[in-house]
């Protein structure tokens, strides 16, 4: 049997809510966006943990009826008592539960593209040298130390000692393993309501010798700061370009946009953002004006033909479209 947990007992707010329940930029919530990144890796049972107090207030079971009907197997686990770190939140969910056999631990606050798993124990990081906007205070995330098999020697929190760090994504054949470290690690006082799945993963490694292998990915997103979630919206969020201005130069023949412009529009255009191109041509400049882009490899989701010249306004929100309204006159 297989598990997959996925604590959410946090106090942490984004927007006023739970992080969780803010919509990605597909409009899907976050806390399913958090665990579509399993390819080909099936739980026999999925659980989000959340606090009775949240249930309470957002109405989280209705949500989970309601937009993810479609995840298989996926219940709410609800704890009345405030837990004080992530591997609490586990260990009391373990308790009650009652589980037996391999469960896999996932943060709440990102999405990461799984790699094919071979096997149960095992963590998944990146490399830090490998930029991702998404990723900020990396000196607060949790280090690896690796040997040549790639398997983990060591996990440190929150001290620089590679350029490794652990996403999140945790695997532990047996979850009765997991109690007895919790255990056995919380009857430190000094620790006790520190401790992060990190040291439930270094005590396995030295006192029951598991094998832990390391599973790199490229591909993830993480929302559990406010600037990696407002480098994610604007990483695939929808831009308005006005084509007229962008352009240099033109001929009798073709169009051109400066370099350094382009290679930002793809930059974006990568990170998945939908480019919508308006301009003030007639849809006779049609081909011209595709050509460009064709040129520059820029991939636009649609194009606008007829636009205002100098006098473009942008209303996202109905407060916007009553301060627009006011301004006139």
């Amino acid at each position: 049997m297989r598990t997959l947990l996925i604590p959410a007992c946090g106090t942490s707010r984004l927007e006023g809510v739970p992080r969780m329940l803010v919509r990605h930029p597909n409009k899907e919530l976050l806390m399913k966006r958090c665990i579509q990144g399993f390819h080909n890796y099936p739980f026999d049972k999925i659980y989000y943990i959340v606090r009775k107090s949240d249930e309470e207030k957002y109405a989280i079971a209705n949500l989970i009826s309601q937009e993810m009907v479609d995840i298989a197997n996926l219940s709410l686990i609800t704890l009345a008592e405030d837990t004080t770190c992530p591997a609490q939140t586990i260990y009391y969910a373990l308790k009650k539960l009652n589980l037996q056999g391999e469960i896999v631990i996932h943060d709440s606050d990102i999405f990461v593209d799984i790699p094919m798993i071979t096997s149960p124990n095992f963590v998944v990081g990146t490399n830090i040298m490998k930029t991702n906007p998404t990723i900020t205070n990396i000196k607060d995330k949790c280090f690896l130390k690796l040997n040549e098999q790639n398997c983990v020697l060591d996990l440190i929190e929150k001290r620089v000692k590679s350029d490794t760090i652990c996403l999140g994504v945790y695997g532990i054949d047996d979850a009765t393993s997991f109690v007895k470290a919790y255990e056995s690690l919380a009857s430190i006082p000094s620790i006790t309501d520190h401790l992060y799945i990190s040291h439930i993963m270094s005590y396995l490694l030295g006192t029951e010798n598991k094998i832990i292998n390391y599973y790199n990915v490229d591909n993830y997103e993480n929302w559990s700061s406010d600037n990696g979630w407002a480098n994610i919206k604007s990483m695939q969020g929808t831009y308005f370009i006005n084509f007229d201005e962008l352009v240099e130069r033109r001929n009798s023949s073709e169009y051109e946009i400066y370099y350094k412009h382009t290679d930002r529009l793809k930059q974006l255009q990568n990170y998945g953002a939908k480019l919508i191109f308006f301009t003030s041509h007639t849809e006779d400049e049609q081909d011209k004006i595709q050509t460009c882009m064709n040129r520059y490899g820029l991939i636009p989701y649609d194009i606008l033909f007829g636009c205002s010249f100098n006098a473009t306004y942008m209303i996202n929100s109905k407060k916007d479209l009553k301060h627009q309204l006011l301004s006139i006159g």
